[in-house]
């Protein structure tokens, strides 16, 4: 099967989720004998072609309508180059008017089917107000059920969910004594906070609540990996709360599921899921190496991790707090092993290879 992934994205940052979903999916489809190339948006100072572990990756760059027609003109150049013809194209982002630019690429590709992935709610104003075009698809993927339910203007049989996939490969459980002694913790009790941290990803409440955290115990360490280094906003709260003794901002390159395995904790503090997957990649990380998570009670967590996590009130200082309190008090009470073990149960279900044969299967039954 001819397989095109498309991205509203650039697929700048390594670290970058979508960029990590494209590229793991594309090298799973690869293994089991498809041929997939993944076109995105241009970047300056990124080549327009990259092979990135064996998969094929195409920025498109055109002066004219480049959003419209960019994929189009991408998939017509490929398809002549591979003198192939796509069957399927998959496209991946967080608005929906995206659809448009894969909906004109069948201009070249008439008989492709049209899949089109929701990661996740837009950051854009009004992003999510043409809902409608999807039904411009052939099928519509989500991450969870609450998702699906916001898309009242798309017919139910036209929506699948398919949920976000992890590495297991790279994420499993480590020995944390170990880590800590090889990363200098080893008197320390760890705090880890990683991904992209803007305003809705809670770290701003996060910092504000160390203060009240480390009265009761001092040897927390909190640890921040930002995805993006621009955290001059994080460090000036830090200084104000006069709490830089207990605060560690990593923004160099280090082995991220390391840092989860060492961990006592995982905080995840989201105000809302906008511009964050449906299902958190750094959620299931960390329940997949058996890390206990405080994150918060929004539905699409509580929908996939209720019981398995410790859930505490969106933008709650008070309620993180106590539910940070209680999962390093908890750390090895049975019912804190039942939980993480419920964890890694649940995250064992979103393994790339098993959701690369849930996508695979959709195009199948829809060729």
């Amino acid at each position: 099967m001819n397989i095109a992934l498309t991205s509203s994205a650039a697929l700048r940052n390594h670290k970058e989720a979508t960029r990590i979903t494209l590229l793991s999916l594309a090298g799973e489809l690869l293994k089991l004998g498809h041929q997939v190339v993944i076109i995105c948006q241009h970047a300056p100072g990124y080549p327009n072609y990259e092979c990135l572990n064996g998969v094929e990756l195409y920025r498109y760059q055109y002066s004219l309508l480049p959003k419209l027609t960019g994929v189009a003109l991408a998939l017509r150049q490929i398809q002549k180059k591979k003198n192939i013809k796509f069957e399927i194209i998959h496209s991946f982002s967080s608005t929906p008017l995206f659809i448009l630019s894969n909906i004109a690429a069948r201009l070249y590709a008439p008989k492709a089917r049209i899949i089109h992935t929701l990661r996740s709610y837009s950051r854009v104003t009004g992003g999510n107000s043409f809902y409608f075009l999807l039904n411009l698809a052939t099928k519509v993927t989500v991450p969870t059920k609450i998702f699906s339910y916001k898309l009242r203007s798309v017919p139910a049989k036209k929506i699948v969910v398919i949920p976000s996939s992890i590495e297991l490969t790279k994420f499993y459980p480590q020995n944390k004594k170990e880590l800590k002694k090889k990363y200098r913790y080893q008197n320390d009790t760890i705090i880890f906070h990683y991904g992209a941290m803007w305003q809705n990803k809670g770290t701003h409440l996060l910092l504000k609540s160390i203060p009240l955290l480390v009265l009761d115990n001092p040897k927390l360490k909190f640890l921040f990996a930002p995805r993006y280094n621009d955290i001059k906003d994080l460090q000036e709260i830090t200084k104000q709360k006069n709490i830089s003794q207990y605060v560690e901002f990593i923004t160099g390159e280090i082995s991220i599921e390391e840092y989860v395995n060492l961990a006592e904790v995982v905080v995840l503090p989201y105000l809302n899921l906008k511009g964050t997957e449906g299902i958190p990649s750094c959620l299931l990380e960390a329940m997949a190496c058996k890390t206990p998570v405080v994150t918060t009670r929004l539905p699409e967590i509580a929908e996939i991790a209720d019981g398995a996590v410790y859930l505490a009130d969106p933008g709650d200082a008070v309620s993180l707090v106590q539910q940070i309190k209680r999962a390093l008090k908890e750390t090895s009470a049975a019912g804190s092993k039942a939980m993480i073990d419920k964890a890694y149960q649940i995250a064992a279900q979103h393994s790339l290879d098993k959701i690369a044969q849930r996508f695979l299967k959709l195009y199948k039954e829809n060729c």
